[in-house]
């Protein structure tokens, strides 16, 4: 019986260490096909960003008076078409990177045969903005006030207004926090409008309190100094001075 147990267990043992050895060599196989990373290669880091001062007072900006300073004027050139004309829809879809198909963007100007110069022929335009916002949107309406406020110190004849447009917050967002912050912020710039009607992006009645607002403080009165209005969401970038120059051409 001892010789048989010995012989049992080397048998055992020499079961497993084959076991082993074929795992082993399994696991060199599998990774001899692997590339390994260079670490030139590595995605860097990403840098820390400075963050955004809104305790900084800004400067008071007189939004009727037009900028009679001769401020710098941005450039712009007329795109060139396309030599193969527009895309079609079947190579959009079947593009592995839609983006880099060529999606052609004629302006106004362009699709009635006026060219970017000729637009600084035409008489200046006033326009309205109501920006729509949410009440708790405080640091986004404070960087699209800045951007725009800029914006106005440089554009040329035209006037373009803009004001914040907020409805009543929902109840479970009111607060005497949020109601205390909306009114210093009213204090501060002046540029909120909140309409009788409670907040929503997805409200169609807030809409249409904007345009009733709309006819009710400006269209309806002769001396209204806005010839056109227009609504604009939050996170929208308007470029005003290319929006007012496309605007001119219109009929009065």
């Amino acid at each position: 019986m001892g010789n048989s147990a010995r012989s049992l267990f080397f048998v055992l043992t020499l079961l497993t260490l084959i076991g082993l050895l074929l795992a082993y060599y399994r696991y060199l196989s599998l990774n001899a096909n692997t590339v390994p990373i260079k670490e030139d290669n590595a995605v860097p880091a990403p840098t820390s960003y400075d963050p955004v001062d809104l305790q900084k007072p800004y400067e008071t900006v007189v939004l009727s008076n037009k900028s009679t300073g001769d401020a710098p004027m941005p450039t712009s050139t007329k795109p060139s078409p396309s030599p193969s004309g527009p895309p079609k829809i079947p190579e959009i879809y079947q593009s592995p990177i839609p983006q880099k198909a060529h999606m052609p963007c004629n302006s106004y100007h362009e699709l009635n045969g006026i060219t970017f110069e000729q637009l600084w022929e035409y008489p200046p335009i006033s326009l309205f903005i109501g920006i729509f916002t949410i009440p708790y949107n405080f640091e986004r309406r404070q960087l699209v006030r800045t951007l725009y406020r800029v914006q106005q110190k440089n554009i040329k004849d035209d006037l373009v207004d803009f004001r914040f447009i907020i409805g009543k917050p929902k109840k479970e967002d009111d607060s005497p926090n949020l109601r205390l912050r909306l009114k210093l912020e009213q204090q501060a710039y002046g540029d909120l409008v909140m309409l009788d009607v409670e907040d929503g992006f997805s409200n169609g009645r807030k809409s249409y309190r904007y345009w009733k607002w709309v006819a009710n403080t400006y269209t309806s009165s002769p001396e209204s100094q806005y010839l056109l209005f227009a609504k604009a969401d939050d996170d929208e970038y308007i470029n005003f001075q290319n929006l007012a120059l496309n605007l001119r051409p219109l009929e009065r």
